[in-house]
């Protein structure tokens, strides 16, 4: 760990201790980000509505020859799924994208199937409804 200064505790002793007196403040304790939006933060760190994001790990088939970092605006409006998510608590994240995942499996299979003007129509809707070519440019 890190204090700012050249540290005489050596490793394997305890520098400080924090106690929590729950019956004084039993709040705090239980103050994490537990939201989708929460773990971003704390992983990439939000800075005005943004994060920076190294290349490799939004496209790690790409050869870069220098570690580029890319700025990605958090936007709620028009990403498919970001507005659903980002006050989800991390228990409810995987049932989610299995759910969404599962639809986008079925509307792409189902357009093979032989179907009518009228069923074709149907399938254009949903397509649209679905987002779904506006969800592979973001990606």
């Amino acid at each position: 760990m890190y204090l700012g200064y050249e540290s005489t505790v050596k490793p394997g002793e305890i520098h400080g201790l924090v106690l929590l007196d729950r019956s004084a403040d039993m709040v705090t304790p239980f103050c994490v980000q537990q939201t989708y939006e929460g773990m971003i933060d704390e992983h990439f760190g939000i800075k005005g509505a943004s994060i920076d994001i190294d290349k490799k790990i939004i496209k790690p088939d790409e050869e870069e020859k220098d570690n580029k970092v890319e700025n990605i605006f958090l936007r709620n409006e028009d990403d498919m799924f970001f507005r659903q998510l980002r006050n989800l608590n991390f228990a409810s994240l995987e049932p989610f994208f299995s759910s969404e995942i599962h639809k986008i499996e079925e509307l792409m299979r189902k357009k093979d199937d032989a179907q009518t003007i009228d069923e074709l129509q149907d399938y254009v809707k949903r397509l649209k409804k679905a987002n779904i070519t506006s969800a592979k440019d973001d990606l």
